[in-house]
């Protein structure tokens, strides 16, 4: 059910080049288990949320600091493609998503949590996520306003 919302969601919004079609997958082959229970991550956990990932996943996910807030908060990027460790091509799509703007706003800002770890964690497996990550630049800011 994940799966079909996120894939939706990005291919609506970002991808109407690309015609990415839902494909029926086996549920032992897709990893949902970093959802089995959910909860809010907060300002000061995300960046050691994210550097997990990354630490995890060093081909696939970078992390990127891109300034600080009116607060004196970091703000951070994710970075998600199959070469993450090599510049940007200008000939690969690339989109952006930013969870919230406000920093109440933390439903917005726990889905894109989320959707990076349910991208690096499918990667290989989910034919459909292999094949966003391996075609698209993906570039997710969680928090645009910590606070």
């Amino acid at each position: 059910m994940v799966k079909l919302l996120l894939l939706t969601l990005l291919s609506y919004f970002c991808l109407s080049s690309y015609a990415f079609t839902v494909q029926k997958v086996q549920q032992n082959e897709e990893d949902e288990n970093f959802l089995t229970s959910p909860r809010y991550t907060s300002n000061a956990e995300l960046g050691i949320y994210l550097q997990r990932l990354k630490k995890e996943f060093p081909k696939l996910i970078d992390v990127i600091p891109i300034g600080k807030s009116v607060d004196n908060e970091e703000l951070l990027v994710a970075r998600i493609y199959k070469e993450v460790q090599r510049p940007r091509s200008v000939l690969v799509p690339m989109f952006k998503y930013i969870g919230n703007m406000h920093g109440d706003e933390a439903v917005g800002r726990q889905l894109l949590i989320y959707l990076a770890e349910y991208l690096v964690r499918n990667y290989g497996v989910v034919s459909d996520v292999t094949k966003l990550v391996d075609t698209t630049d993906i570039y997710l800011m969680p928090s645009m306003n910590p606070g």
